[in-house]
């Protein structure tokens, strides 16, 4: 399994993975806002298509990360008892 920085795409762009060696890959990382929505690190929703897209075409499962540094905030007030459907919803 590997993890994908998508907050630093231009130092290993997805067409430079070498995915044999790879069952699974993670992008890293997506964390909620206040209001339970995720959002993707680095800001560019894209590059997870991209990532899914390349990834099923050498039969590898993409998975979400979710969390990152500094996210503890974000989830508490994600996870809080008027915004937990719109997490679990994202």
């Amino acid at each position: 399994m590997g993890y994908y920085a998508s907050w630093q795409p231009s130092l290993y762009p997805v067409s430079a993975i070498e995915w044999s060696g790879l069952t699974h890959i993670a992008m890293a990382f997506y964390t909620p806002n206040g209001s339970g929505a995720l959002t993707l690190m680095g800001g560019n929703p894209q590059l997870a298509l991209d990532m899914v897209s390349a990834a099923h075409q050498h039969g590898v499962k993409a998975i979400a990360s979710l969390g990152g540094a500094d996210s503890v905030t974000s989830f508490r007030q994600a996870t809080a008892s008027g915004t937990i459907a719109g997490f679990v919803t994202s």
